[in-house]
């Protein structure tokens, strides 16, 4: 991810549904031909099973959370 990607995500200079989209891509999912973001192959086995359907980490807080729980400890501070 590009250094003006990540101040545009920071400063809240990008729409919460393209942030998601970026989120979803990593983790996996794939849009599918209805346009909806489904689990893929390369999705996380924990991450399909509760969320076969990409959710909405802005509105959801329940993904959100095991987002942040997923990242390793040592990466943890850089949030903060």
């Amino acid at each position: 991810m590009k250094d003006e990607l990540l101040w545009q995500i920071l400063d809240g200079g990008l729409e919460d549904h393209l942030v998601c989209e970026l989120i979803w891509e990593r983790l996996g999912y794939l849009q599918a031909a209805d346009l909806v973001w489904q689990a893929g192959p390369a999705t996380p086995p924990e991450w399909s099973k509760a969320y076969p359907i990409a959710p909405d980490f802005i509105a959801e807080r329940a993904p959100t959370v095991m987002l942040t729980r997923s990242i390793p400890t040592a990466y943890k501070q850089l949030l903060k």
